[in-house]
């Protein structure tokens, strides 16, 4: 498994990225959506740096893990506004 430098992407993910940006935009999603997909991807690219082959189960349960965590803290500080 190739992992990459502190702060890269791993190339042949971000091309798969692009490929499936491409094909959603040819079935007619709007640009709000295709902007979406492609945060979420980025931010999930950012945290693997894996090739899109060598991405398990636990890659994704992780970064799903990372955004609820991120979701509880925003909402705890909000909370302690009141």
């Amino acid at each position: 498994m190739q992992k990459v430098e502190l702060g890269e992407v791993h190339p042949e993910l971000e091309d798969k990225i692009q490929l499936f940006i491409s094909a959603k935009k040819l079935v007619g999603l709007s640009s709000i959506t295709l902007d979406n997909y492609l945060m979420e991807l980025s931010m999930f690219a950012n945290l693997v740096k894996k090739k899109a082959e060598d991405i398990a189960t636990a890659d994704v349960q992780m970064y799903l893990s990372t955004l609820c965590n991120a979701n509880t803290q925003r909402t705890d500080e909000s909370l302690r506004l009141y």
